[in-house]
């Protein structure tokens, strides 16, 4: 059963509006477009970042987490449906930047509770950690 026959929320192809939620993600972190980031997220969303302690709470919280001097690439990620309305994606990506002497990159793993808010998905929870070392 794919994700699509599982998920009944009126979109066609779930897994391609993930794709499309993460890729505007990926853009507006690295273009460091804090604002337009921010939209994607549901005015209720939660936030555990990776490099800043606490949770964040709302729109103003989650904003003053952002812009990083970092870039992000996406991984891998898994897709699960867990509502009529809502998706739970789990992945790994990596941040990196470059530093006299080499690119600084730190692994880290994330998930995602996606809610279909006035015909699109939505950001409701994001989690964010460095992957631990071997």
């Amino acid at each position: 059963m794919t994700i699509s026959q599982r998920f009944h929320t009126g979109l066609s192809m779930p897994e391609e509006e993930v794709t499309k939620v993460l890729a505007s993600w990926r853009d507006y972190f690295n273009g460091r477009l804090p604002d337009l980031l921010l939209g994607l997220y549901s005015k209720d969303a939660t936030f555990f970042g990776t490099s800043k302690s606490g949770l964040h709470r709302g729109a103003s919280e989650i904003r003053s987490y952002f812009p990083s001097t970092y870039e992000v690439s996406f991984r891998e990620w898994d897709v699960i449906p867990v509502a009529c309305d809502s998706l739970l994606v789990i992945g790994t990506y990596a941040f990196g930047r470059d530093q006299p002497g080499g690119q600084d990159e730190l692994p880290a793993r994330f998930s995602l509770v996606l809610r279909l808010d006035g015909g699109r998905l939505r950001i409701l929870h994001h989690h964010s950690s460095l992957e631990p070392g071997d």
